[in-house]
């Protein structure tokens, strides 16, 4: 087989580590604080302790940057042997470069940016993205970090495949769609972990509902794929089952979702988009608008479900979906230990301190929504754009709880997001979010650039800690945008935004 630069990378980056092992060196993991930071951390960790190393791991929040930067420094003043930064941005690599010398750190990452600068100064193979050796930025990444730190470990722990479920769990967090051909490097981890039966695969209904779910619950219940007018909402969701024409009840008991057969599973989807149809969400849509939403909505609802084997049946964390949500509440709740402990096996308290995670999330998520739903001042929806007051529901905790059920929504999922809510920081200043779905079809990175002329940026973000008059970007993501507004600029900047948006939607 052909020895390829991708090859010489993870080698090279694990033959880093193996020295550091073999040393009984002190291995330090710095996480960033997402999905993908966290299992990527859990697997290093996992392989390490398997081959009898000393590494320790902490989760850092990098979106607000100069703290991230004091936080770094204390961490270099703490003199460990080695370091491995898990999920980074690419913009993060300088800096570290400055702090660490390049043969004490290894840096790994999926995102595409700076490459070309930071190619040119890694000379001994600290960067790990795959974007190095992909070499075509026309098709989507094949890897997450996750699946890179697999890679890596697997060269030198052979126990590590029992964990190649893991990088599947961390693609789930980035909405990656297994069916895309793009994505063989991925599916060959996934057909591992098939092959072991660590994950079986069912095709069907996709609610993110746990097997032992009755179909009530499934579809009342269904935030995974959100359907204005049936989620949360009883009464629509069993006319819907009664529509379907399938058996609803076994003996006075609601079957569950296990129950159901393919064929009753395509009469609720027949049922589902019936309702659709019937409740404006194709109205002044052109035939094939239609055509192209009905098949949308089928490669939403229907898809594979992916179950973990070796996880009771009715655990939250038997369906990956779940699992992968369960890891974005420690995510967004800060309890990074659970989160690391849940991926590492540990199924004790953690299960009870996870579920009632979720219980909290999906009653805070419905209180938070139709509050908003409720009032159509606060939300606005063109069919191209959702524009959504959050002043006084939401704040900068939760507005990813609620942005995340429209980005992944039957009735919303190819709208771009606009959204508005009060400063924590300050009384004087709003921010403002825009957010780009995967299926909304809007040039993002005109709109960027446009806002950031808008706001007298070059390019660099401001400090979270910097107060000034001025609009000023504040997170600049690649398919979301947040900016610092003070109130004596709103105005001017409602009106301008407005602009921006329609002109990037007629590109």
């Amino acid at each position: 087989m052909r020895y390829t630069e991708r090859d010489h990378i993870l080698n090279t980056a694990s033959q880093k580590l193996l020295n550091q092992i073999e040393h009984q060196k002190d291995i330090f993991i710095i996480s960033n604080s997402t999905v993908d930071g966290l299992v990527g951390s859990a697997i290093l960790l996992s392989s390490i302790h398997n081959s009898n190393g000393n590494t320790t791991i902490r989760c850092f929040n990098s979106l607000k940057i100069e703290d991230f930067k004091i936080e770094l420094m204390k961490l270099v003043d703490e003199k460990h042997d080695f370091y491995v930064f898990v999920d980074f941005d690419s913009i993060f690599f300088d800096l570290i470069t400055n702090l660490i010398q390049e043969s004490y750190y290894l840096f790994v990452n999926s995102d595409s940016r700076n490459l070309d600068q930071i190619i040119e100064k890694d000379k001994t193979v600290t960067f790990v993205n795959p974007w190095i050796w992909q070499n075509d930025n026309d098709k989507e990444n094949k890897h997450t970090s996750s699946s890179l730190t697999y890679l890596i470990a697997k060269n030198f722990d052979r126990k590590i495949i029992h964990s190649s479920f893991l990088p599947i769990v961390a693609a789930f967090s980035k909405n990656i769609d297994f069916n895309n051909n793009d994505q063989t490097e991925l599916k060959e981890i996934l057909q591992s972990a098939l092959d072991l039966n660590l994950i079986e695969r069912k095709k069907g209904l996709n609610f993110g509902a746990s097997e032992t779910t009755p179909i009530v619950d499934a579809i009342e219940n269904n935030t995974a794929h959100f359907i204005k007018g049936v989620t949360w909402n009883k009464e629509n969701s069993i006319k819907i089952l009664e529509k379907s024409g399938i058996q609803i009840t076994d003996n006075q008991r609601i079957r569950t979702w296990n129950e159901l057969e393919d064929e009753d599973l395509n009469k609720i989807f027949n049922a589902l988009e019936k309702y659709i149809e019937e409740n404006y969400h194709h109205k002044n849509k052109s035939d094939d608008n239609i055509k192209e939403m009905k098949k949308r909505n089928r490669d939403l609802l229907f898809g594979y479900n992916y179950i973990l084997t070796n996880e009771e049946a009715g655990s939250i964390l038997k369906n990956i979906g779940s699992f992968s949500k369960s890891l974005d509440l420690c995510v967004s709740n800060q309890t990074f230990g659970l989160g690391i402990s849940i991926c590492l096996g540990d199924r004790n308290d953690t299960v009870i301190q996870v579920k009632n995670q979720i219980i909290d999330y999906d009653n805070l998520l419905k209180s938070v929504s139709n509050k908003i739903f409720d009032e159509k001042w606060r939300f606005y929806d063109d069919k191209e754009t959702i524009y959504v007051n959050g002043e006084g529901i939401l704040d900068e905790k939760n507005i990813d709880l609620f942005t995340s059920i429209l980005e992944k929504s039957v009735s919303f999922a190819d709208r771009l997001i606009c959204l508005r809510i009060l400063s924590t920081e300050s009384d004087e200043e709003y921010k403002y979010t825009l957010i780009k779905p995967k299926l909304a079809k809007v040039d993002f990175a005109k709109m960027k650039k446009k806002i950031y002329d808008l706001a007298e940026i070059q390019g660099d973000l401001n400090s979270n800690n910097t107060r000034s008059s001025s609009t000023s970007v504040i997170v600049d993501l690649a398919d979301k945008i947040e900016i610092r507004v003070p109130i004596i600029n709103l105005e001017v900047f409602l009106s301008n935004i407005k602009k921006i948006v329609l002109d990037a939607k007629r590109s």
